[in-house]
């Protein structure tokens, strides 16, 4: 029974883990693609590194939560809602922002979760722990913000250096 129970754990873990890695290096194929140039390895080489970070978030994302005095259930959902706000949140702002881009996105989406999971551990109104529905609004929104943020910083630094060009005679 145990065999059973720890086989389907693994097999579970093994899909998720190879769902998310998937998910990373195909939404963000041009920065995966210059990372796997600057690191000198093979994209399958890359792949599983991006899976072996997965696998360390997850351990992380483990032990963060181990001692919590919640239901299992709510705990759950509690953390999928730390990546589904951010992910909803992605698309939001990649259809309001026209000109969004894997540049702008992905630093908003990498500070939006650990910015999600400070909430989650650290905010308390009235004494209880914040409803999961409200991570996700609360993800929603800080990965629009961060995203808008980072498209301004963005296509400012760009103005500013096409300003300082000087037009060659």
């Amino acid at each position: 029974m145990l065999a059973g129970i720890l086989a389907a754990t693994m097999g579970s873990l093994s899909a998720t883990l190879s769902a998310m890695t998937a998910a990373s290096v195909g939404d963000f194929a041009p920065l995966c693609a210059r990372a796997t140039h600057a690191l000198g390895c093979s994209a399958l080489g890359f792949a599983r590194l991006v899976s072996v970070g997965w696998a360390c978030a997850l351990v992380a994302g483990a032990g963060l939560f181990a001692h919590a005095s919640q239901s299992a259930i709510m705990l759950g959902l509690s953390i999928a809602a730390c990546g589904y706000g951010p992910m909803l949140g992605t698309f939001v702002a990649g259809m309001a922002i026209p000109r969004a881009t894997a540049r702008t996105l992905a630093p908003a989406f990498a500070l939006s979760v650990p910015l999600l999971v400070w909430a989650m551990l650290a905010w308390h109104p009235n004494g209880q722990p914040l409803a999961f529905a409200w991570l996700i609004v609360l993800g929603i929104v800080a990965l629009f913000g961060l995203a808008g943020l980072f498209h301004i910083m963005h296509f400012s630094h760009n103005a500013l250096h096409n300003r300082n060009r000087r037009p060659h005679p």
